[in-house]
């Protein structure tokens, strides 16, 4: 087998191969947008002009409110013109990639959608994944590109985190995100939140519609620049079959996000166990920690929910409503995400 240093060199001094794999490459975009074009269509099939359907934002959920696309503007502006790869911009290809992995592997149980432009800057959201049959918001997610090399995605893993337990306040009358006090929050919140109505309900039609929603977790989804090659060679054939490397990939997502939602529900306990000795003032045993854990391990959060055990009870007088709430939230995530790593419809 001839090695690369074998091949003619170009007057831009890139091997045959190298050539070859950007021609692959720009090839694999056109058929990723073409996949994210169809399912925007799809979606705009059941509410009209909900998802852009063309460009960089497509899949995209449109903003609605005049006020709102004026504050992108002023962001985009601020931003100032990024200087992009010469053949990709990753960052930009790393949030189409997830999208596209999530909607491919979770199949029509699942609305898959890439965040508004204004949720993406104001609110940290690049994905959306909801649930159709309960119109429950699976998370959100944040995508982030680096090399493999590059600690970026660790780093924004742990910024993640600590976004979801800082939390936010609404203000009382616009309900939008405050640092003065109002309503306490965990997590992030959707401005243009996506839901199923009528969803499997016989005679009656399936219809999509906005929402807003607060206290949804946040998890970042990391991809080396690599891994977005070898998505996009892949899609080249334009092939329907599940399985190869883009399978793998899908896999170690879903294995980097629910490593993170454990993660994030020690530090969650971890908050309630300091908050509840700060208030009583003093020290708590594990016992509970462990008791709680088994209880979400097991997949019983509703039951917790439902009988409103003592112990609930406790750390919402001592830690607060907010913490409990999320707790049980990123019991229902971690089992969601369980249930979606092994979801891949044929």
């Amino acid at each position: 087998m001839k090695g690369i240093e074998s091949y003619s060199k170009k007057e831009n001094g890139k091997s045959n191969i190298e050539i070859e794999k950007e021609l692959k490459i720009q090839q694999g975009l056109k058929n990723l947008n073409k996949y994210l074009s169809s399912l925007a269509k799809k979606s705009n099939e059941k509410r009209p002009n909900l998802v852009e359907e063309k460009g960089d934002d497509c899949g995209r959920v449109n903003i609605a409110k005049v006020e709102h696309k004026l504050k992108v503007l002023e962001k985009q502006l601020e931003f100032g013109k990024k200087e992009k790869n010469k053949s990709i911009d990753y960052p930009l290809e790393c949030e189409k990639i997830v999208t596209y992995l999530l909607a491919k592997y979770l199949g029509d149980d699942y609305i898959v959608v890439r965040a508004s432009l204004y949720d993406d800057y104001f609110n940290g959201i690049d994905t959306m994944v909801i649930e159709k049959e309960t119109g429950r918001v699976i998370c959100t997610l944040n995508e982030v590109c680096g090399n493999e090399e590059q600690s970026g995605p660790q780093g924004k893993k742990n910024k993640v985190i600590e976004m979801n337990l800082r939390g936010y306040y609404s203000n009382p009358d616009t309900g939008e995100k405050t640092e003065q006090k109002g309503e306490e929050h965990f997590g992030t919140r959707c401005v243009y939140g996506v839901k199923s109505k009528n969803f499997k309900t016989p005679g009656e039609t399936e219809e999509i519609e906005h929402c807003e929603i607060d206290d949804i977790l946040l998890l970042s989804v990391p991809l080396n620049m690599s891994e977005i090659d070898e998505v996009l060679i892949g899609l080249t054939d334009d092939k329907s079959e599940l399985g190869g490397r883009e399978s793998e990939i899908y896999d170690q997502c879903i294995n980097k996000l629910i490593y993170q939602a454990e993660e994030l529900q020690d530090r969650v306990i971890t908050e309630i166990m300091t908050k509840a000795e700060e208030k009583t003032k003093k020290p708590e045993t594990i016992s509970w920690k462990v008791q709680m854990l088994e209880r979400i391990k097991s997949g019983n959060t509703e039951e917790i929910k439902g009988k409103r055990l003592e112990w609930i009870e406790k750390w919402e007088k001592t830690a607060g409503k907010k913490w409990v709430a999320m707790f049980l939230q990123v019991g229902e995530l971690i089992k969601a995400l369980n249930q979606m790593k092994f979801k891949k419809e044929n």
